[in-house]
């Protein structure tokens, strides 16, 4: 079932509870339901709908919507990625689901991982609210266009490819620019739509993406650049709307952070009707992060950053790199696989006969071997989702693993291709 209208759904973690802060209509197309049966045995959050007569009728897995992370890049492209422990933890999160004209249950479900020989086990735990859309609940504070350190200027449209409702929309706001910049924040912002026009698999559905942007003026120009992570030189300080900073973690300098919250209140206020927004800071300095909003700067190269992100926040793709982080369920994700046999295996239809399985393994395994295969092939390649042992990608290489392969992996492609196709139905492939 598809729904051409949405509710944005504003929730705050607060007295060990969840609580319900706004719930504003918004007239496009929701993400696709998530298949039911990936609930068996899911481990994580989840988000489930149900009528009246306690049907499903839609499921969105999340990503733990109060883990406090940032994703971390090195000098240029080529550096890897890894992640730091911000010092804040998130308090908010935002979904959007679909509004199906009756009122219903929605229900935010935790089924935490389980190790394997528990010390200790974590209680599975459920949130239930009552959803009635004709109720327009606590809608998010507004910001104002005028802060002390900038403004909004204003919105505009900057691909129109057809009714909002119709359409994949993002945004993106502008950072670190004078009001007199935004000439340069226009030409900034479509240097990375010219990017992301062409990258697959979103070239695909280029003909029904819209895209936004809010020029957003600040006192001064880029980012905070701390002492910490300054090598010596002087710190710089910049006044700036969202509080642009690099090094958001201590000796992480391409660590490059907003402030989430303002950022998220500029997105719901002023740009409701984008599915995805992304933050550009005025900064020639390599350098981004995750969250909410994904934040890259106008490094030629930081592009990548963003699209990489995009990956996680709509089309829940796991990180497929092994820099210790914490311990996830790999099974959870569409991009990672803990089993061995082919016929366990997520992506076995894209195997090509004769591919060895495992492809690779690390030396957790005992003796690490990699059989001699062509770059692009599918196999099981040992490593991912933060650990090198027992977690499985489909690929050697892929955008959610290193920023080398500036390109997805087949799997990847797929659940982009796919989602997309659900999103905007079975006409919207342009190929």
């Amino acid at each position: 079932m598809r729904w051409d209208k949405s509710l944005r759904l504003d929730f705050r973690f607060q007295n060990a509870n969840v609580v319900l802060t706004s719930q504003t209509p918004v007239g496009i197309i929701p993400p696709p339901s998530d298949p039911s049966e990936w609930l068996d045995g899911y481990t994580g959050y989840y988000v489930r709908l149900t009528d009246g007569d306690g049907r499903v009728f839609y499921v969105q897995t999340l990503r733990d919507p109060f883990r406090s992370e940032a994703e971390t890049y090195g000098d240029d492209e080529s550096s890897p990625l890894d992640y730091a422990i911000l010092k804040e933890p998130e308090v908010e999160f935002s979904i959007l689901v679909p509004d199906p004209g009756f009122t219903f249950t929605l229900e935010i479900v935790n089924n935490p991982l389980q190790p394997e020989i528990p010390i200790y086990r974590l209680a599975r735990q459920s949130f239930t609210f009552t959803i009635d859309p004709a109720e327009f609940i606590f809608p998010p504070m507004v910001v104002s266009r005028e802060v002390e350190h900038g403004a909004i200027l204003g919105v505009e449209k900057i691909i129109d490819h057809g009714p909002d409702d119709k359409c994949w929309t993002i945004c993106i706001l502008a950072e670190g620019y004078r009001a007199d910049e935004m000439p340069k924040f226009v030409s900034d912002a479509m240097k990375f739509v010219d990017t992301f026009k062409s990258f697959g698999p979103f070239d695909e559905f280029w003909h029904r993406t819209n895209v936004y942007i809010v020029k957003v003026s600040s006192t001064d120009s880029g980012a905070d650049l701390p002492a910490q992570c300054q090598d010596g030189a002087p710190p710089v300080s910049v006044d700036t709307y969202f509080n642009a900073s690099f090094c958001g973690a201590v000796g992480n300098k391409r660590l490059l952070v907003v402030d989430q919250r303002t950022a998220k209140k500029v997105w719901d206020n002023f740009a409701p009707q984008a599915h995805v927004t992304f933050a550009m800071v005025n900064s020639p300095i390599y350098g981004g992060s995750g969250g909410n909003v994904p934040v890259f700067s106008t490094n030629g190269s930081a592009a990548l950053i963003g699209i990489h992100e995009l990956g996680h926040s709509f089309f829940k793709l796991a990180d497929e790199y092994e820099t210790p982080y914490i311990n996830d369920n790999p099974d959870n994700y569409p991009n990672l696989t803990s089993r061995t046999q082919l016929a366990d295996i997520k992506w076995k239809d894209l195997i090509a006969p004769g591919t060895p399985i495992p492809t690779s393994r690390n030396a957790c395994a005992g003796d690490p071997f990699a059989h001699p295969v062509p770059d692009g092939t599918v196999g099981l390649f040992e490593g991912g989702l933060y650990q090198a042992c027992n977690v499985f990608r489909p690929e050697k290489n892929c955008l959610m693993r290193t920023l080398t392969k500036p390109g997805f992996c087949a799997v990847c492609t797929r659940v982009i291709r796919t989602k997309l196709s659900q999103l905007l139905g079975p006409d919207a492939p342009n190929v």
